[in-house]
């Protein structure tokens, strides 16, 4: 649109000036000059002083419009450069998301969402997420929990029949998966697969991929935020559990959440979010990860045994931070459904899981860290906004971490590249700086005695 408006000035120019030439050439030459558009041109009874005057004028002419032309791609140039340095500047890349739900007919509900819509990747930070329901107040029996599942490949499609499998033939799941195939195709996908166990009334598919599909299969760097978004867009249930395709969730995690004092608790109180603790495997403890996969536990007393041999953990111990702040000794012990308080949290680098309600006062998951995997920082941004924490007894989720050192060291720089901006700083802390300028601070769960801020180092 500058462009448009920087050549308009120019033809205005132009414009201005021809009643000046017209009046000259017509004092000159009189009847004998004949018209193009506006301008008179001389006839050959002209003189060559006159024509030369003429050529002159057209230089003169293009010089103004070459040099406003100049101006304004400078002017363009130097906008696009400020656009990518600025987080609060709307710089984005289109990309193509297509919805459909498990019927195989086009998706659209409430939230305005169609078949097929142009989606952009953020380039700044939001307080969230774009269309959601409103927070009004529940009755208990409108408490109900969807998965929301992103898939950073459609390689990682088999996982989603260990998923339906645990959480329940009938209970709902949302997926967003990055590639270019169609929702349909996704569907069909999962269908094909040998011991699959998912039922097409329960899913919700989201595809999201570039329109360039060779940029597709080069680009190893997923929006996983955007899937994440995305999934979370497709449900159509009260609450909603983001989790990452490799977590596993115990076969009671439904049930456990649907007992009476977590639905009760969730009805009264809009800003509760229901931690499931994560636990993960020593895959070391096993022959190959396809034996590791029939291992991983799927209930309580399969996980107690598995914690006294040492082949399972609490979730990252290398990584206090990231996890510690559940109360594991406490959670050992308590019956399903019970709800205690996490009152207070060790470390801004806490990731928890959690059943939390889906409506217009969450904030989304920010799609300006690209492909980085920073839990951590919408956390952050939920207790910012009052929210509390309850972690509930009885379920949990288990993560199959990767098992080749060298894919682990990849994923960290690939981690480390896109936490850092074109100028050079952390963009985690930029989110900490942008909630303290932007969102006051209501928060129920304080920091605890020993809390520490974590580094750029610890997250890789």
């Amino acid at each position: 649109m500058s462009m448009l408006k920087v050549r308009n000035t120019a033809t205005t120019t132009a414009t201005r000036r021809s009643p000046q030439n017209e009046t000259t050439y017509s004092n000159d030459v009189g009847k004998q000059s004949s018209f193009i558009g506006k301008r008179r041109v001389p006839t050959r009874s002209s003189s060559h002083a006159k024509k030369k005057g003429w050529y002159v004028y057209v230089l003169v002419d293009i010089f103004v419009v070459a040099f406003s032309f100049g101006i304004a791609s400078l002017y363009m140039f130097t906008l696009e450069e400020d656009i990518e340095g600025s987080n609060q500047a709307d710089a984005s890349s289109l990309i193509h998301a297509s919805f459909m739900n498990g019927t195989g007919k086009d998706y659209d509900n409430d939230n305005g969402m169609g078949a097929s819509i142009i989606a952009t990747t953020k380039k700044f930070f939001e307080n969230s997420i774009e269309d959601a329901p409103s927070c009004r107040p529940l009755d208990e029996h409108e408490v109900t929990f969807s998965l929301a599942i992103a898939l950073s490949s459609e390689n990682d499609l088999s996982m989603i029949s260990h998923h339906c499998k645990r959480w329940g033939i009938s209970a709902p799941i949302s997926i967003a998966v990055w590639t270019s195939l169609s929702p349909t195709g996704v569907m069909e996908k999962i269908q094909s697969l040998k011991y699959n166990a998912c039922q097409p009334e329960q899913m919700t598919i989201a595809t999201l991929s570039p329109f360039d599909e060779q940029k597709l299969a080069t680009d190893n760097s997923p929006p996983i935020n955007q899937l994440r978004n995305l999934a979370m867009q497709g449900i159509q249930t009260s609450h909603v559990i983001s989790l990452d395709v490799g977590m596993w969730e115990s076969v009671d995690l439904h049930e456990t959440l649907n007992t009476p004092l977590v639905i009760r608790s969730l009805s009264q109180d809009p800003k509760l979010a229901i931690v499931i603790p994560a636990f993960e495997v020593n895959i070391e403890s096993y022959s190959s990860r396809k034996e590791c996969m029939r291992n991983i536990p799927s209930s309580f007393d399969g996980l107690i045994i598995q914690l006294g041999e040492k082949r399972v953990s609490p979730k990252d111990p290398l990584h206090f931070s990231r996890h510690g702040s559940t109360q594991y000794r406490s959670w050992v012990k308590q019956a399903y459904g019970e709800l205690i308080d996490i009152d207070c949290v060790s470390s801004d680098g806490y990731e928890p899981f959690v059943a939390i309600r889906y409506c217009e006062g969450l904030p989304p998951f920010q799609e300006v860290f690209g492909a980085s995997n920073l839990i951590s920082a919408w956390i952050t941004h939920v207790l910012r906004l009052g929210y509390s924490l309850k972690q509930v007894g009885g379920a949990f989720v288990v993560d199959l971490p990767i098992s080749n050192a060298n894919e682990k060291e990849d994923s960290s720089d690939k981690i480390n590249t896109y936490l850092r901006k074109t100028n050079g700083n952390d963009i985690r802390s930029d989110v900490f700086q942008w909630l303290d300028t932007n969102i006051p601070d209501h928060r129920r769960v304080q920091n605890c005695d020993d809390f520490e801020e974590v580094s750029e180092d610890e997250i890789a």
